[in-house]
């Protein structure tokens, strides 16, 4: 498969919600339950990556209604990108009630190696981009997010791709080819947070 990378530089804040989440869909989605080496943020970033991937219509009916966490805080950021471009959620809501639902992925701790690695250089040396310096390649996709730290802020984060014009983070994550994922959120010297996605 493709080596295909996309930087995130775009930010916005929301809140847990899964109250409309059967337990079922919650227990499915959540494959890194079990996983020591993963925080809690970083579990539920792979858990409501899968319930998009899983349970899209829900997804958009759950996660996007005018109710939910993402709209109450639909507002500009510190003046740095101003409001979302509603292209950018439109196009969103319509691959979200039209795509066919794909496999989960899982937790693989190859990846979570690379994302690790590769989070910590990043850490130290305060840069953006994709470019590793001491750290291997090896994924088959990467996304990187800068500025969230809760799971569902970093997916919905990737999933809007507000000012990627390409909609890449929206296509790696929703993509059917994945099987397994690794994720490491750490600390931004500039951004506050930022969160590697490594997927095979």
């Amino acid at each position: 498969m493709k080596t295909i990378y996309f930087l995130l530089g775009c930010f916005m804040t929301f809140n847990v919600n899964a109250q409309q989440w059967s337990a079922a869909q919650l227990e499915k989605a959540n494959t890194a339950k079990e996983v020591k080496e993963l925080t809690f943020e970083e579990k539920q970033t792979i858990m409501y990556l899968n319930l998009a991937r899983m349970y899209p219509k829900d997804y958009k009916r759950i996660e996007f209604n005018k109710k939910s966490a993402f709209w109450s805080n639909y507002r500009p950021w510190n003046g740095f990108v101003g409001k979302i471009d509603s292209t950018y959620i439109k196009s969103l809501l319509k691959t979200l009630e039209t795509m066919k639902p794909v496999n989960p992925v899982s937790y693989n701790s190859e990846m979570y190696a690379l994302a690790k690695c590769f989070s910590n250089e990043k850490y130290e040396s305060g840069k953006k981009g994709h470019e590793r310096e001491k750290c291997k390649y090896g994924f088959s996709a990467e996304c990187i997010s800068y500025g969230e730290k809760t799971g569902l802020e970093i997916i919905n984060q990737l999933l809007v791709d507000h000012g990627v014009e390409s909609l890449g983070h929206r296509e790696i994550c929703l993509a059917n080819g994945f099987e397994s994922i690794g994720v490491k959120i750490n600390k931004h010297k500039t951004y506050d947070f930022f969160s590697i996605l490594d997927f095979n």
